[in-house]
């Protein structure tokens, strides 16, 4: 039994699968439940785990709050800053998630370990709705 779970784990984690977590898509107009999904495997790329934390309990903001003019001005402005767009090239789309997420045994630089912190936030954004989306930023709101 320990050998067949250990086979599970392993090709989970070669094919990217991660704990289940609990996901409130809301009653967006704008982005579809796969728009959501899309941009929380960017943040898995980002491998959480490798800063001693879990993330969970993904929340969408909603669409008026990722069409509100000074967040999509403050979406551009980090992605000229961190160059993450070309100088004439502008994000369209923005979303933004909250969660939950717990530090492990070990905790890091800033948090101890086994704490867990709410309205951890995550910006991402993207040139168009045929684009890939791009992690902006993310921290405690």
């Amino acid at each position: 039994m320990k050998k067949v779970l250990l086979i599970i784990v392993a090709i989970c984690s070669l094919l990217g699968c991660s704990p289940k977590v609990n996901i409130d898509y809301g009653d967006s107009e704008i982005y579809t439940k796969n728009d959501i999904d899309e941009a929380i495997r960017v943040i898995n790329t980002l491998d959480p785990s490798s800063f001693d934390v879990s993330l969970n309990n993904y929340v969408y903001m909603g669409d008026e709050r990722a069409t509100e003019e000074s967040i999509i001005e403050y979406a551009n402005d980090l992605g000229h800053a961190k160059n993450l767009i070309g100088e004439n090239e502008t994000f369209t789309q923005v979303l933004i998630l909250t969660c939950t997420y717990k530090t492990g045994k070990k905790g890091n630089a800033r948090q101890p370990p086994n704490k867990t912190y709410n309205d951890w936030q995550i910006y991402l954004a993207r040139l168009s709705r045929d684009s890939e989306w791009v992690f902006l930023t993310w921290g405690l709101g």
